[in-house]
């Protein structure tokens, strides 16, 4: 049996040239891969680094928060503290009033001290209730923003706004003023 060589030649050829196009694509599959897999490690980087900052923000409020615990629980010792030496202070006062006459030296001063240490434990209503809303977690970020540069920067352009209606409607405000009080509109 005669081999044709030139045959098995081209064939050879053929067959090379389509293993070089299988592999030249397989090259560029295989690049293509790399581009991405480095793009989604880029990614993957960006979103370590922010669930780091998250994290590094994340302990920093808990730290925030435990000191503010930690004051608030030092607070209520010394209120309790102080509660307590009111309450002497008010038996005291009683006892010195059951056991002296009422020309004692001291007496006016201790009325004055009994009214203050009545103003003390009345507390208005109205105050508590302030103190509480600004004490919570909304009053004390409203507070916190109102007392930064930016707070100030609001408040300033808001009472700048405010002003610059006022005299670009002024017109209006005065017929509006005048129908309010039934006069004739000038």
């Amino acid at each position: 049996m005669a081999v044709n060589l030139e045959e098995l030649a081209m064939k050879s050829i053929e067959q090379y040239a389509a293993f070089s196009v299988r592999l030249s694509s397989m090259e560029s599959a295989l690049t293509d891969m790399n581009r991405r897999n480095e793009v989604k490690e880029e990614k993957f980087i960006a979103a370590c680094d922010k669930l780091a900052r998250l994290e590094e923000k994340l302990s920093t409020t808990a730290d925030d928060r435990s000191v503010i615990h930690k004051r608030i629980d030092e607070a209520k010792v010394e209120i309790q503290e102080l509660d307590k030496a009111v309450k002497a202070i008010t038996g005291l006062l009683k006892e010195h009033h059951e056991d002296h006459c009422d020309g004692c030296v001291n007496v006016e001063r201790m009325h004055k001290l009994e009214d203050e240490v009545t103003v003390v434990k009345n507390v208005d209503k109205d105050l508590k209730e302030v103190r509480r809303k600004v004490t919570s977690a909304w009053g004390l970020t409203f507070i916190r923003f109102i007392a930064s540069r930016w707070g100030q920067i609001f408040v300033a352009l808001l009472f700048a706004d405010l002003l610059l209606d006022f005299f670009a409607h002024y017109d209006v405000i005065k017929n509006l003023w005048s129908w309010i009080h039934f006069q004739p509109a000038t």
